[in-house]
Parts: structure tokens; C-alpha cells; sequence
């Protein structure tokens, strides 16, 4: 579009009609500039997604501390708290979580989640078998036991963190979205072939006749 809005400015120009010129130059900056704005908005969203901050409380050496949320790593036990979640986490022990999913998932009602069953100790761990007891990165915190004590608390392990959790996976996903090949796409590289080469036989007789 902006290619042939050029040709358009370049053609008129040269022959003293500047009007139109300047029209087609203005509608060709205002255009940029209004899709120059939308993407700006677009990419600031993406990262106001992917961004994470605030901070965590993590049980290290048997005690509650706070640390940066960039600081936690796979396998750390958190101190579950209402809010947004920035990690992949599996309940070990809680009395009442309630998670809202529908960001992540499109689910509209919240989803209230329980600790691990002792019984399947035995198990491996998997987000889609123990789904009831996982909580997601990118879900939110409802309700939560917010005691001061170990004891008292509702913990999480982490499970994975930063690109590898579910809501990093997605985003992962969009960043590096790739178009669609559709048929007109393979066969509009044969069409143009065609035009050329007709082109190409019309010049010829063109010429040949002005001789």
C-alpha cells in the first residue's frame, strides 16, 4: 500500500500536481503513524503480560522469607497469597484455595483447589493428573489461608518457572507465531510467472510492430 502511494507522490509530483501529492503524502503519514500507535500498544500489553514483579514468600532453612519474585526457582515452597500467579505450582498442604482460571483456561466459575493426596505418594507428579491440586501461572488467587506460621499457612511447591510454566508456554506460542501457508499463496507465485512471461511476449510484439 505504502509502495504504491509512493509511486503515486512520485508520479504527480513532476508534472505540477502538488495537491494531490501532498494529500497522498499525508494520508501515507498518517497512516504510519496510526499503526506505528496501535502496535506500540499491542507490544505494550505483551509485555505488561510478560513482565513479573513484586515479590514471594518462600520457606528457606524452616522460615518465611520474602524474596524477589525473579529469585524463585523450581522446587522452592511459597506461601500461597491472594494475587496474581507468576509460577507453576502444585498445593501440599491448604485448607481453602479458591482460583480463578479464566484467564488462562476460559473457565467463568472459580475453581477451589485442595493439597496432594498422601496416598499417591507413589505417583509422579503431573499437572494433568493432579490437576485439582495445580495451580497455573497466569490464574489468580482468590481465597487463600493467609496464616503467619508454617503450620497454618497454605504452601505450594514450585514446579516450573518463567518461559516453561503454562502461561509462559502461551506466550511463547504467540511471540513466535508463524502465518499460514493458503493455497492462493503457492499459487500466486505461478500467476505472477504468467503475467510476466505475457508481459514479457506483449513488449516484444509492441516492438516489433513499432519497427
Amino acid at each position: 500500500f505504502y509502495l504504491y502511494q509512493n509511486f503515486m507522490v512520485w508520479t504527480w509530483a513532476p508534472f505540477w500536481y502538488y495537491y494531490m501529492a501532498i494529500v497522498n503524502t499525508v494520508v501515507r503519514l498518517t497512516g504510519g503513524f496510526v499503526v506505528a500507535f496501535f502496535q506500540y500498544g499491542s507490544d505494550l500489553d505483551l509485555y505488561r503480560l510478560m513482565v513479573m514483579e513484586g515479590t514471594a514468600d518462600v520457606v528457606r532453612e524452616g522460615e518465611v522469607v520474602t524474596v524477589d519474585q525473579t529469585d524463585v526457582v523450581p522446587g522452592d515452597i511459597v506461601r500461597l497469597r491472594p494475587g496474581a500467579a507468576n509460577f507453576d505450582m502444585c498445593i501440599v498442604q491448604s485448607k481453602r484455595v479458591l482460583v480463578d482460571e479464566s484467564a488462562l483456561t476460559g473457565e467463568v466459575h472459580p475453581i477451589a483447589k485442595i493439597p496432594l493426596d498422601p496416598a499417591d505418594s507413589h505417583r509422579t507428579y503431573h499437572p494433568k493428573t493432579h490437576k485439582s491440586s495445580t495451580i497455573s501461572a497466569g490464574t489468580t488467587i482468590l481465597e487463600c489461608g493467609e496464616g503467619q506460621n508454617i503450620e497454618d499457612a497454605d504452601l505450594a511447591i514450585v514446579t516450573q518457572t518463567g518461559s516453561f510454566t503454562a502461561k509462559g508456554e502461551l506466550l511463547c506460542d504467540v511471540l513466535s507465531y508463524e502465518r499460514h501457508k493458503f493455497k492462493f499463496d503457492t499459487e500466486v507465485q505461478l500467476i505472477l510467472f504468467i503475467l510476466c512471461v505475457e508481459a514479457a511476449v506483449l513488449l516484444s510484439v509492441v516492438f516489433s510492430v513499432l519497427k
